[in-house]
């Protein structure tokens, strides 16, 4: 919460609270908490951001994490380690692409658009 508080100083104690409260409701992660802040505060449009712009936080392939009640400590290790491969695979998919974007133009073999 420390990194919310230095980007929005001006958030009250009560936002803090719901937030917290939202944020247990959904069993997230300290994994997908760290992941949801960073992502609010690179996107956030308005002068301050909503309990909502955290908890409705979606990955980058898209789909929405469903809500999970009860996790062990080892389900959510579990958890933890296959989403940080999968957004290991989403990063390393992104840069093959952008090397060849980068490379496009020198031959004609590394056309990022073909499939």
């Amino acid at each position: 919460m420390g990194k919310i508080h230095k980007v929005y100083p001006s958030l009250s104690e009560g936002f803090y609270d719901i937030l917290c409260e939202r944020i247990k409701a959904h069993n997230f992660t300290d994994y997908e908490l760290t992941k949801a802040v960073n992502h609010v505060i690179d996107t956030c449009k308005y002068p301050l951001p909503l309990v909502a712009e955290f908890i409705s936080f979606m990955r980058p392939d898209g789909i929405m994490e469903p809500i999970e009640k009860e996790l062990t400590p080892e389900e959510m290790e579990v958890k933890r380690v296959a989403q940080e491969k999968a957004d290991k695979e989403w990063l390393a998919d992104r840069d093959t692409f952008n090397k060849k974007l980068l490379n496009y133009g020198d031959d004609d073999k590394d056309n990022p658009f073909e499939t």
